[in-house]
């Protein structure tokens, strides 16, 4: 199965760099899962995750979704809230409805006006893999 979003409002959780997998896991709305996080593929939260997050592919946390730990993956996109520090490998876009309070560590970062990153911000190079400030 391939997954496309189509570039739309990003308040309404579409993003305008739409991610494409063959491999997608839903955290729903309502739903809450605490504990390490790992794998490979797509992760979209519309929930809520406490906890490490490690996907290698994409971290999607749309406006409903919060994430209170960690996230490295390869892309991450913020539309929600994470608290925690967020380690990408090759791109970190925060939304303008997206809510970071936590240090990043990334090769190339986008934000969109209304955005709010509170932390610092280490820019790595193209492919360099992040190091673990945690």
């Amino acid at each position: 199965m391939e997954v496309h979003m189509e570039a739309a409002d990003t308040a309404r959780g579409q993003f305008s760099q739409p991610p494409e997998t063959s491999n997608e896991t839903i955290i729903a709305k309502g739903t809450a899962v605490s504990g390490h996080l790992c794998g490979g593929g797509m992760l979209r939260v519309e929930g809520t995750i406490e906890g490490a997050v490690e996907i290698t592919g994409v971290v999607v946390v749309t406006v409903t979704g919060v994430v209170k730990g960690p996230i490295h993956a390869d892309t991450v996109y913020v539309a929600g809230c994470v608290e925690g520090n967020v380690f990408a490998k090759d791109l970190l876009q925060l939304e303008m409805t997206g809510d970071l309070n936590g240090d990043i560590m990334t090769a190339s970062f986008l934000i969109y006006d209304g955005g709010q990153l509170n932390g610092c911000c280490t820019m790595t190079g193209a492919g360099q893999e992040p190091v673990f400030l945690y």
